[in-house]
């Protein structure tokens, strides 16, 4: 099982936010707080599933990447 992450709140969304570069208003940050709330507990369900011998549907090689932007 997944560890408790902590709850998230309008500052911390402010604050992912300014990380990429953009500056939210404690209003719009509010209005995201619960599609970000979403998102993140979608992916903690994801963390609790067993995946043991599942085999990725893509993979990126970030050498074969770099190969194909110098030969091409």
């Amino acid at each position: 099982m997944a560890e408790q992450r902590p709850q998230l709140t309008v500052d911390g969304v402010r604050q992912m936010a300014a990380l990429s570069g953009l500056n939210l208003d404690e209003e719009r940050a509010a209005r995201l707080l619960p599609q970000i709330t979403a998102i993140l507990q979608g992916l903690d369900a994801i963390d609790d599933a067993d995946l043991e011998g599942i085999e990725p549907a893509t993979a990126f090689s970030l050498e074969q990447y770099a190969a194909d932007r110098v030969d091409g």
